[in-house]
C-alpha cells in the first residue's frame, strides 16, 4: 500500500483501520495529522466514546478456582481411591471409621488448597509486573507532542520537551 497522500488508493469500507494507509485512518477519525487534537476535542471525545481501554475480565469465584484445581488427572485418581476405600469400608467395617478414605481425602483438599493460593499468589505477581510496565504514548495536543502514560487525567501529561530536559538532567 502507498504511504504517500498522493497516491493513496480507494479506502476500502471494510478494512479494518490497521489495513490502511494513516492519511485514510487520520480522515477517518476526523483528525489533524499536524496539529493533532485540540483539548476540547479530546474531552469531547471522552466524553463520547470512553476511555480507550479493553475491558477487565470480571474475577473468577473462589469455588470455581477451588473446583479447577480438581480436574487434574491425578487429582480424579486419588478421587476414586477415595471413594473405592469409602466403599470397602461400608462393606467391611473393620474399623470405626474410613481411615484411608479420610487421609486420601485430606490430601487431596491440602493439595487444592494449596493450588489455589499458588495461583492467587501468581496473579497478584503478575498484576504488580502489569502495573510496572504500564504502556505509554506520544500524541499530538494543540499542537505540541505529548507523552500519555497509562491511566493519565487529562491535564497531567508531560510535553516531550519536558520529558528530553529530565533526561538530560540526569
Amino acid at each position: 500500500m502507498a504511504t504517500s497522500p498522493d497516491r493513496l488508493e480507494p479506502p476500502d469500507a471494510t478494512l479494518p483501520p490497521y489495513r490502511l494507509d494513516w492519511p485514510v485512518v487520520v480522515a477517518r477519525v476526523q483528525g489533524d495529522a499536524v496539529e493533532g487534537l485540540s483539548s476540547g476535542e479530546v474531552h469531547g471525545r471522552l466524553e463520547r466514546h470512553g476511555r480507550n481501554e479493553l475491558p477487565a475480565e470480571p474475577p473468577t469465584p473462589a469455588w470455581r478456582r477451588f473446583l479447577a484445581q480438581l480436574r487434574d488427572p491425578l487429582t480424579v485418581l486419588l478421587l476414586v481411591a477415595t471413594l473405592v476405600s469409602a466403599v470397602t469400608w461400608w462393606i467391611e467395617r473393620a474399623s470405626p471409621l474410613p481411615y484411608e478414605a479420610l487421609t486420601i481425602l485430606a490430601i487431596v483438599l491440602l493439595d487444592a488448597g494449596l493450588g489455589l493460593f499458588q495461583e492467587r499468589r501468581a496473579e497478584q505477581a503478575v498484576s504488580a509486573l502489569q502495573a510496572l510496565s504500564a504502556p505509554s504514548a506520544r500524541v499530538r495536543r494543540d499542537g505540541q507532542l505529548r507523552h500519555l502514560h497509562k491511566g493519565y487525567r487529562e491535564g497531567y501529561e508531560q510535553t516531550y520537551d519536558q520529558q528530553v530536559r529530565e533526561l538530560l538532567k540526569s
